[in-house]
């Protein structure tokens, strides 16, 4: 969790590469002590998806959000669930659906 809130702070301040390593960092732990289909890896890729859209890398933030979509898809999270999740992202539920 240390690495996740970090990771956000760093967002924040503009270290963008430090902010990614650490969200990475983060992954690599929950993948370690969750598993791949814990709710928190889809906090994770929010996460992830935020700090590339900040960092300019548009596709690659959208990659990560449709990712933790697809999770939260999976675990059986209500679509108002998955809306407020897109939302994170800069990415509407709308044009998530255009691009499949």
């Amino acid at each position: 969790d240390v690495d996740f809130f970090t990771a956000e702070a760093e967002s924040e301040a503009g270290r963008y590469r430090d902010a990614l390593a650490r969200a990475d960092s983060a992954k690599a732990i929950y993948d370690i002590n969750y598993g791949p289909d814990d709710p928190d890896q889809a906090e994770v890729m929010l996460l992830r998806s935020r700090i590339l859209r900040a960092a300019g890398q548009s596709e690659e933030s959208r990659q990560a959000c449709e990712d933790a979509l697809n999770l939260q898809k999976k675990l059986g999270f209500s679509d108002q669930d998955r809306a407020a999740a897109s939302e994170q992202c800069g990415i509407n539920t709308v044009q998530l659906a255009t691009n499949k």
